[in-house]
């Protein structure tokens, strides 16, 4: 998900800033059993007091609004979210070794 500066935040409602940095991962018994039901993590993040079986309920109506604001809602597979997760970590391990790896040479 996009990591967003300050001045970017400045610029973003709470709604819209909750909803572009976060996932939701598509339900499945197994799913939300294993996720504890936050696999509605921007449900969650909008609604942190909403008891996690009620998520489901809000869930559309959350995404029928971000389609009418043009707010981008980002709904995967476990699979892919989980890939996606695993892709972004490995790319903040590179970059963090090349800066190690700079910082070595500058001593």
């Amino acid at each position: 998900m996009p990591v967003v500066t300050k001045e970017e935040a400045k610029n973003l409602d709470f709604y819209s800033l909750q909803v572009i940095t976060g996932r939701d991962v598509f339900p499945s018994w197994f799913v939300t059993w294993f996720t504890g039901g936050l696999n509605y993590q921007i449900e969650h993040h909008l609604f942190p007091s909403l008891p996690r079986h009620h998520f489901h309920r809000v869930q559309p109506i959350v995404q029928n609004l971000c389609e009418k604001y043009q707010v981008k809602y980002h709904r995967t597979s476990f699979y892919t979210g989980t890939k996606e997760v695993l892709d972004r970590l490995n790319d903040i391990s590179k970059l963090s070794q090349k800066l190690w790896d700079i910082g070595e040479r500058a001593q």
